[in-house]
């Protein structure tokens, strides 16, 4: 591998991980942010429809009025002159479907043609005030005019009406014509209805424009306000589709950083970029440390480059996580070799994959130092590696470390990822008490009822626990209590440098007073 990769622009460590979240999430709220600007812009629209047709129908009504009035003023009979100004007004007037001046006895006084049924079951005796009807088919309008003994009736469909009230609109509304206490409704489907209890109109909201005039007659809009629970099948449907589309593209995308974090690895394993930091190990009786964990860190131009939970998965998947092995090992020789006055029981742990640990990386192991040396190295297994189908194989290579005189820990323990059969065919001495157990000390949940189930486990195998993640003085004390010996967290340190670490030994080896503690 050679240098053009280190060359490339990094990637910000915060950006690799939230980028293809970004991707995933954003554009679906943008297009759910977008849907309710058209759902609030439909809703404004059908608002302003509404005023128009109300201010229309208003006016027009009016204006029929005036102009029947006036021809009615002017009748005399039914000449050629009379009927030529009414049939000049029903073409001026399309919304009049039929026109009649009608005697108290009804009778229409300008045609021989006889009232329509519906008409006939109308009162026309002589009223000052006006009055709109609804019949079956129509609204019908009437005016008495004085002196001429006959009465001005206009008659609208309602099919013309709800032609005229249909606005190309997909959110549901109904329009209302309230007159002389009846109710006539209107939809933007192909629906119109006389009762009101047919309809539904839970969650819709509610305007009223009272037409002026005398008829006492009012226009009702119900419609649906511009919320997210109100949006159409076909706006949700483009949701999805973006959705998917979005998570598609943050898979993509998340792939190829990740295989560009995996290029990045080799070129950091080729600049020695990778380095293992030491988080002590105490003893919880008296509060020395007695060991350190060694942990990988990658630092490129001197900052944090990659998080451990993503290049350490990646390696193994990659198979290239035996690089990890000869680093920490190296380390762990350095620093032995830095503090030659370590106590003698004073132990390292490596973190090794089961999967690439073999016999050559022992035989070179154990080239590199003399028995002594190699007591202090712990092998700490992680349970990702072990499967059932090769349990005799991790069991022979384990046997192999032990011969050694390298003692093997169970990483991880109860996490679910490993089970009591490698329990009784795998040769550990220790186990490591995963911190998510450790941080539900003093809670009723689930994992303190497992926790104290590892520990009574631990004590009946009567093997060595060290518990993870040690954050606060009452998990310190509850673990002592209860019989773990060992213990690591930010409580007593967080992993340190190589040399901060030989800085902070001498102190931290001795044996600590009760006040010290």
């Amino acid at each position: 591998m050679n240098s053009h990769f280190a060359s490339n622009t990094k990637i910000d460590i915060y950006k690799r991980r939230l980028l293809p979240v970004i991707v995933a999430i954003l554009p679906s709220l943008m297009m759910i942010y977008l849907e309710l600007v058209d759902e609030r812009q439909q809703v404004d629209s059908l608002l302003e429809r509404f005023e128009v047709y109300s201010h229309s129908v208003a006016e027009g009504t009016q204006a029929i009025e005036r102009e029947l009035y006036q021809i009615s003023n002017d009748f005399d009979s039914c000449n050629e002159a009379f009927m030529a100004k009414m049939k000049q007004m029903e073409y001026r007037r399309s919304a009049i479907n039929d026109f009649y001046l009608v005697t108290p006895d009804k009778r229409n006084a300008c045609l021989q043609d006889p009232l329509p049924g519906a008409l006939k079951q109308l009162d026309f005796t002589p009223n000052q005030t006006p009055q709109v009807t609804m019949t079956e088919h129509a609204m019908v309008y009437q005016r008495y005019v004085p002196g001429k003994n006959v009465s001005i009736v206009w008659v609208v469909s309602h099919r013309y009406i709800w032609v005229m009230s249909r606005w190309y609109s997909h959110q549901k509304y109904w329009l209302v014509h309230n007159a002389d206490g009846k109710q006539r409704l209107y939809s933007n489907n192909d629906t119109f209805t006389t009762d009101k209890s047919e309809v539904d109109v839970a969650g819709f909201r509610h305007l009223e424009y009272q037409l002026p005039g005398d008829y006492g007659s009012s226009i009702e809009l119900y419609y649906k306000p511009a919320t997210a629970g109100n949006l159409s099948r076909l706006a949700w449907l483009r949701i999805f589709l973006t959705a998917l589309i979005s998570m598609v593209f943050a898979c993509v995308l998340a792939f190829r950083l990740r295989r560009d974090l995996y290029h990045q690895m080799l070129v950091g394993f080729n600049n020695n970029e990778f380095e293992s930091f030491f988080q002590p190990i105490v003893e919880l009786e008296t509060g020395r440390w007695c060991g350190a964990e060694a942990l990988m860190r990658w630092h490129r131009n001197g900052k944090p480059y990659a998080f451990p939970d993503e290049f350490i998965p990646l390696a193994e998947s990659k198979e290239v996580a035996a690089n990890f092995h000869y680093i920490s090992f190296d380390s762990v020789l350095r620093l032995i070799n830095m503090a030659p006055t370590l106590p003698h029981d004073f132990f390292f742990s490596i973190n090794v994959c089961p999967n690439e640990i073999d016999i050559t990386q022992l035989d070179d192991f154990k080239s590199q130092c003399d028995d002594e040396m190699l007591a202090r190295v712990e092998m700490e297994i992680t349970e990702r590696g072990i499967v059932e189908e090769h349990l005799s194989e991790r069991a022979e290579m384990f046997k192999l470390v032990n011969d050694l005189g390298v003692k093997v820990s169970l990483d991880d323990f109860g996490t679910g990822q490993s089970g009591l059969t490698y329990i009784g065919s795998l040769p550990f001495d220790k186990i490591k008490i995963d911190r998510r157990f450790v941080q539900a000390i003093g809670t009723d949940s689930i994992n303190f009822h497992i926790l104290t189930t590892i520990i009574e486990l631990a004590h009946k195998l009567k093997v060595v626990m060290v518990a993870e993640g040690v954050e606060t003085p009452e998990q310190r004390d509850w673990l002592k209590a209860q019989g773990v010996t060992l213990a690591q967290g930010w409580l007593f340190a967080k992993a340190l440098e190589p040399q901060k670490f030989i800085e902070q030994l001498p102190a931290n080896i001795t044996l600590k007073g009760k006040d010290d503690k």
